[in-house]
């Protein structure tokens, strides 16, 4: 049988407005730097606080999300990862309302065993509101390419299914798409309908989540 129990509690007197997470820009996207064994390379990324309340902001950088637990054969995607070689400064500060801050990104690159193309960091802004509450997460990449190898693009369609829709004479293409190569990749698919004649009937484009694909990635 179902229950049902009808509970009277009192909140938090200290908290009287409802959080909402809130969207921190961070620009740009993607921070690229052109790195050389040795070297150290700085940048500045642009943090804006969109709310109405001051928010105070911890930044880390952290192997990217894209690249934990990816292996092909003995190599592994967190080779990849230049969070050990990147720093935020400042790491935590407080935004007014509306408020922008230039934060400087300082990689630190070692003298040897800098053997691959590229290498990325997730810069990872967490907002947190005076009272506590959580105003949210956003990401951007640190691209760390190194001149010293070359660029060597590489992908694969590894699968490609067709499926029927809900609606009549309706269709569902899936496609696994896997980045092979040393850079990240920004794809992009279409799928044609075909006649038997050559004409081609109808073209949609494919779908995916947003953003770059880094190396190994699907």
């Amino acid at each position: 049988p179902s229950l049902e129990r009808e509970l009277d509690f009192v909140g938090d007197p200290d908290v009287d407005t409802i959080a909402f997470d809130t969207t921190l820009g961070l620009e740009p996207a993607i921070v690229a730097m052109d790195i050389r064994p040795g070297a150290t390379r700085t940048t500045t990324v642009t943090i804006e606080n969109p709310s109405d309340d001051p928010v105070t902001v911890n930044m880390t950088a952290e192997t990217p999300q894209g690249l934990l637990g990816l292996t092909m054969g003995e190599f592994g995607g967190d080779w990849l990862s230049a969070a050990p070689w990147t720093q935020v400064r400042p790491s935590q500060f407080t935004l007014r309302p509306h408020g922008r801050q230039r934060v400087r990104v300082v990689s630190s690159i070692p003298r040897t065993g800098v053997d691959f193309a590229n290498y990325y960091a997730d810069l990872v802004l967490k907002g947190v509101y005076a009272d506590g509450q959580s105003a949210g997460e956003t990401r951007s990449t640190v691209q760390l390419g190194n001149a010293t190898v070359p660029v060597e693009p590489a992908a694969l369609i590894e699968r490609l299914i067709v499926s029927e829709g809900d609606a009549p004479s309706q269709y569902v293409l899936q496609s696994r798409f896997i980045n092979l190569g040393n850079v990240h990749l920004d794809p992009t698919m279409k799928a044609e309908l075909v006649s038997s004649r050559g004409a081609i009937v109808l073209a949609a484009d494919f779908t995916a989540a947003a953003g770059a694909l880094l190396p190994l990635g699907t």
